[in-house]
């Protein structure tokens, strides 16, 4: 096989899985929209819906479509809950590390139509749908909601 046919083929199995992660994720759009889409290795887990992954660099990863409870004590919600939340952040911190730690990954931020990437961040993180490379069929966030550690929505009272 020329090397000209190995890269043609290697173009083919990239397309072939990026079109698999755009079609399987989570409400994923028909059509892609601008945004920016890599892979990466995740490097640690924050808690059940955020992710720090290695680009270039390391960043923070918000998970979109996926809310979990804190993995710390969340002061917006009465004191009686605290606990009870922040047990049920940990589980889902516990089930992420375990989908995904160390494990390489798509990141996939979407822009908005003038490309501005600070309208695509949160508290230090950016917005942006992950998906496991050997296992695309959906995304980091289905995975979650499907277990029962996150919602797709934030909850009324945190809102």
């Amino acid at each position: 096989m020329s090397s000209v046919d190995a890269i043609a083929k290697m173009v083919t199995i990239v397309s072939a899985a990026f079109t698999v992660v755009i079609v399987g994720g989570a409400k994923a759009p028909e059509a892609p929209s601008p945004s920016w889409t890599t892979r990466a290795k995740v490097l640690r887990v924050i808690d059940g819906d955020t992710v720090e992954v290695e680009i270039r660099r390391v960043v923070r990863v918000r998970m979109l479509d996926c809310w979990c409870a804190e993995s710390r004590q969340d002061p917006r919600l009465p004191e009686s809950r605290r606990n009870a939340e922040k047990a049920k952040g940990q589980a889902a911190k516990q089930n992420l590390i375990s989908l995904a730690n160390g494990r390489e990954v798509i990141v996939s931020v979407p822009l908005s139509d003038d490309g501005d990437v600070a309208k695509s961040m949160t508290m230090g993180r950016v917005l942006g749908h992950v998906w496991l490379v050997d296992h695309p069929e959906k995304s980091l966030s289905v995975q979650q909601v499907e277990a029962g550690h996150a919602t797709t929505e934030k909850p009324e009272e945190l809102r």
